[in-house]
């Protein structure tokens, strides 16, 4: 999945002109919600607000994982990313692990 920034100032007033190019295109490295994580030019993976793009190529790598938790919001990473710093531990986490070696959601256990 591709996107291109068009527009750098997000709704709640974070300007992305620090992080990213106007007119650039950038990869997808997953969703979370309304938002991309994208790498800044300076290579840090951050999440931005997804408003601000224009998709040029909708395709997803058929190796992410998707969740939905509660049905609201959309999740879609490659297994294992999710559990690395997650500050949703054991709900989004399970969902989205499902092959790496510290959570088994088909199982439903949890490792820490």
């Amino acid at each position: 999945m591709r996107v291109v920034l068009r527009n750098p100032f997000a709704a709640d007033g974070r300007d992305f002109r620090h992080s990213l190019t106007v007119g650039a295109e950038y990869e997808v490295l997953g969703i979370e919600g309304d938002s991309f994580r994208l790498l800044t030019d300076r290579g840090e993976p951050v999440v931005f607000d997804a408003a601000c793009f224009e998709i040029t190529d909708p395709t997803e790598p058929a190796f992410w994982v998707n969740a939905s938790p509660g049905g609201t919001e959309r999740y879609a990473y490659p297994p294992g990313w999710a559990c690395r710093g997650s500050s949703k531990r054991g709900t989004i986490t399970s969902r989205l692990c499902a092959n790496c070696s510290r959570h088994n959601w088909r199982r439903g256990i949890l490792r820490s």
